[in-house]
């Protein structure tokens, strides 16, 4: 992550220094610039801090201003687009008394970042999003800290309205939740017995699939929210065209009914890193293409629909619904399989056209941490 620190006076650069020493300290992948627009100060910026703003608002995760807030939103105005793409911004004064999230509190991190940036220079964090204040559950800081899309920003504010004068919350997950931590205000309901929901209720709503729950159809206000969970593996015939892939790709999703919002990634054997056709569909999608090799492939666990044809072709009997599975895996390889289980092929080997795929769903677990 690339965060831009900017002060506007020698003692703001001195504020700087510190709280990017103490960010670094805490992540030292950090990317930090830190600049001053101050004759008297030490990294002097040589461009206006407009168009600073303007490069750091494209390329970072967050901006810190130290200095007054007329001068940061005055400076952040032409660029700020949406809650969903914009980055965090805080500013603080420059003897690093307080502390103010001014952008994205929740789901640009902004909240979370000014109270780390507060432990660091001894400020005092002025946070005014509502529901922090009020101790209620956010859910967009709830959607972003189990990875999953927010199905509609307008669904997030309705229930995050309805949590603040202290109505109920139906919870409905495909996923197991962890209940430790669980608000009061939340009410877990199985899928299982969805007539239990209350309809005069708000409802959040955990799938990977388009359908609504049925339980929740008629709730006041249902929000969706959906898990980076799915992992497409696909195959296909060399030389075959990005609309070909792209038109089997869309009748497998609708044959199982997977939210492309839900889709992590897209994975083959490394025979296809170069194939053209392949590469643009998944730039078309908006992702990288990531590949395994055949000997990684077919340590993938699980039993696969097998085909002579493609092992001859390949060495590997089974590409798409492989690389699903092997996606899923390498992604979480640095943690436990959930509850000891595989991932779960919802789609097996699904052909068209010179062109395979699979989709495999992640076992997911809803946290309130």
């Amino acid at each position: 992550m690339k965060i831009g620190i900017i002060s506007f006076s020698a003692a703001g650069e001195a504020l700087s220094e510190e709280i990017e020493k103490g960010l670094i300290m805490r992540d030292s992948e950090l990317e930090v610039d830190n600049v001053c627009k101050s004759a008297y100060g030490k990294r002097v910026l040589a461009i206006s801090h407009s168009q600073w703003t303007q490069e750091r608002f494209a390329d970072s995760g967050a901006l810190i201003f130290i200095g007054a807030c007329g001068i940061a939103v005055r400076s952040i105005a032409p660029y700020v687009k949406s809650k969903k793409t914009d980055p965090a911004v805080l500013v603080l004064d420059d003897m690093g008394k307080f502390v103010i999230p001014l952008l994205s509190g929740h789901l640009g991190g902004a909240n979370e970042l000014a109270a780390k940036v507060a432990e660091i220079c001894g400020a005092v964090p002025v946070v005014t999003t509502a529901t922090d204040n009020h101790q209620k559950l956010s859910p967009d800081t709830f959607a972003k800290k189990n990875n999953c899309e927010i199905g509609s920003m307008v669904s997030a504010k309705e229930v995050a309205a309805a949590l603040l004068v202290g109505n109920v919350c139906n919870l409905i997950s495909m996923f197991d939740v962890d209940e430790e931590k669980m608000p009061s205000e939340i009410k877990l309901i199985s899928p299982d017995n969805m007539q239990e929901a209350n309809n005069e209720q708000p409802c959040i709503y955990i799938s990977v699939f388009k359908d609504s729950a049925e339980g929740s159809k008629h709730c006041k206000n249902v929000l969706k929210l959906i898990p980076k969970a799915a992992y497409v593996g696909i195959g296909c015939k060399r030389g075959t065209s990005a609309e070909t892939i792209e038109d089997t790709f869309e009748a497998a999703v609708a044959e199982c009914g997977i939210d492309q919002r839900a889709i992590a990634g897209f994975y083959s054997i490394d025979l296809k890193k170069d194939e053209p056709g392949l590469l643009e569909f998944c730039r078309k999608k908006g992702k990288n293409l990531i590949t395994f090799s055949g000997d990684k492939l077919k340590m993938a666990p699980g039993d696969y629909s097998s085909s002579k044809f493609v092992e001859k072709i390949t060495g590997v009997d089974n590409v798409c619904e492989r690389s699903a599975i092997t996606g899923c895996l390498e992604e979480i390889r640095d943690k436990s399989v959930e509850g000891g289980q595989l991932p779960e092929l919802i789609l097996r080997k699904y052909s068209g056209d010179g062109v395979t795929c699979a989709i495999a769903v992640r076992k997911w677990r809803i946290s309130f941490e």
